[in-house]
């Protein structure tokens, strides 16, 4: 549930990702840059260059930061910081482009979906292949489809991808290729809604562009000047750590190795947890969540009719709820149509609540078998981080999934409390969280 204010915050996060952590070894640069080529498993759709001049100029107008600290040529400071890292004449830069890959939709079935990538390059130096880890990361709730990682570089205002520059930040300082999954019904994907919080399809939609990642690199038609290391690894935030944990799972199911997954402040406890909080006639600071979970497992032709609006959302809130949660509209503009109050009970039915609330119906069952931590033993190496005073995903999911792994692959981390400076608690958390995963992925290279 990451929104745009965490764009206020990420100078200082990525000045922090840039030198926060023990400095990793620079590979030279090379002089051809060739376009890359596709193939069967990845399609690269205008894919372009971003050096040092290119990342300066996503930042012009940035405010200052709100202690006073001025980032605005943030740009120059992250190139200088890199810079300073290399040999005289090295500029770091980077590929980027939107792919396209098959995996499924929400009925199962073959689907092409899209996704980022993006990997280095350097500028003024001989021809270098790099030798790269593969990093997933796996994107927040996002309910406007256009805001998926793909539409980076397409849609005009950069401020509405933070993560997406948080992620560019770590490719540079790293030199790592990074690979977003835009998911289900997001990105080029319009003509399904997408299946919120739905373990095994988003799970699917992870582990299948890391599998066609992973056969790229190996294959003839590779020209990205990229050589995989056998290193993989996972990361998201919010609904990212949800993912990670289902993409995780998925990749365990197929036998494929996996050096490491983080997994931060995640609803991993849907109906343990999540359901109490937003059923309990208390405001919620992001009231949209519910709905969103509701119409996407909707969505998902298996459910059956268990989560259709007739049944579950009250007449003088479903047409206005329908209409503008279709991946076209923003948080902000589904919230105006919920009651002020965000007390999110209201908009649902009282039979629809009852079913919620009742073990054996099919809704709590459907929802129970999207639990992250359930019929599943990790044997990957974990970074499990959460923060304690989260006021959307609260600290009950992590103890929940802590009290049913304990093992010693599992490396859980608090990260204490915060202030609500990004608008509330759970985004507030994200820049620490960000940057503790990342040094957790640097201490397993």
């Amino acid at each position: 549930m990451i929104k745009k204010n965490i764009f206020l915050l990420l100078p200082l996060l990525v000045i922090l990702l840039v030198s926060g952590c023990s400095d990793s070894t620079v590979s030279p640069p090379e002089t051809v840059y060739s376009l890359p080529n596709s193939n069967s498993d990845l399609t690269f759709v205008n894919p372009q260059r971003l050096d040092s001049s290119g990342f300066n100029s996503l930042f012009p107008q940035l405010v200052d930061y709100p202690e006073g600290f001025d980032y605005r040529n943030l740009g120059e400071i992250i190139m200088k910081s890199l810079k300073d890292s290399l040999p005289e004449g090295y500029l770091p830069g980077l590929w980027y482009s939107k792919i396209t890959y098959t995996s499924v939709g929400n009925d199962g079935q073959p689907r092409q979906l899209s996704g980022l990538i993006m990997y280095p390059y350097r500028v003024s130096q001989p021809f270098h292949q790099y030798n790269v880890p593969i990093i997933s990361f796996n994107h927040a709730t996002q309910p406007l489809r256009e805001l998926a990682p793909s539409r980076w570089g397409i849609t005009e205002d950069q401020s509405k991808f933070a993560e997406v520059l948080i992620a560019a930040g770590l490719a540079l300082k790293n030199q790592w290729m990074i690979i977003m999954p835009d998911y289900q019904g997001m990105g080029d994907d319009v003509s399904e809604l997408h299946p919120f919080c739905n373990k095994n399809l988003l799970g699917k939609a992870i582990a299948d562009l890391c599998a066609k990642t992973i056969a790229y690199l190996g294959s003839k038609d590779n020209n990205t000047n990229c050589i995989w290391n056998n290193k993989l690894f996972l990361m998201g935030f919010s609904e990212g750590g949800f993912t990670t944990m289902a993409g995780l799972r998925e990749l365990e199911t197929r036998g494929t190795n996996v050096s490491g997954a983080v997994c931060l402040n995640g609803p991993y406890d849907l109906t343990g947890t999540m359901l109490p909080l937003m059923l309990n006639g208390q405001p919620f600071p992001v009231p949209y969540f519910l709905p969103y979970m509701i119409l996407g497992y909707n969505a998902v032709p298996a459910n059956g009719t268990s989560f259709s609006p007739d049944v579950a959302i009250k007449d003088q809130y479903r047409a206005d709820l329908i209409k503008v949660m279709d991946g076209n509209h923003s948080g902000t503009e589904i919230q105006a149509k919920m009651p002020s109050s965000k007390i999110l009970r209201e908009i649902f039915t009282p039979a629809f609540i009852d079913s919620l609330n009742n073990p054996n119906s099919s809704q709590f069952k459907i929802l129970y078998e999207n639990n992250t931590w359930i019929n599943w033993t990790p044997k990957t190496k974990m970074f499990v981080a959460h923060g304690m005073n989260d006021d959307c995903v609260t600290y009950g999911n992590y103890l929940t999934f802590k009290a049913n792994h304990n093992a010693v692959n599992i490396r859980y981390f608090e990260l204490g409390e915060t202030f609500p400076m990004l608008g509330s608690y759970h985004e507030s958390f994200a820049p620490w969280a960000f940057l503790q995963g990342q040094c957790w992925i640097e201490s397993q290279m």
